[in-house]
């Protein structure tokens, strides 16, 4: 019997998620103690997403984790201008 076929997915490190969650608090005035929500995390791995690809953000779906996770999804070891990344990405599917 074959197996199925697993896709692989690229996810994003969060390298820079607590920066950007502490960025949010400081313009919000919360404590800094404030805990990122569930939008803000797929709002970073819509910026990463965007990042690996090459696009840019449009201002109304910009905001300090898109834009995080975007500057992460560019210079990760992914990025498509990378000749061995462009074979991954054929594999995966993206």
């Amino acid at each position: 019997m074959e197996q199925p076929n697993k896709k692989k997915y690229i996810e994003p490190k969060y390298t820079m998620f607590a920066q950007a969650n502490q960025a949010k608090n400081t313009l919000m005035d919360l404590p800094s103690s404030t805990p990122a929500t569930k939008k803000d995390s797929m709002d970073y791995k819509h910026g990463f997403n965007v990042g690996l690809k090459g696009g840019t953000l449009d201002n109304f779906e910009s905001n300090e984790f898109s834009r995080k996770g975007r500057w992460e999804g560019q210079n990760s070891e992914h990025s498509f201008k990378n000749k061995d990344a462009a074979i991954i990405a054929k594999k995966i599917g993206k």
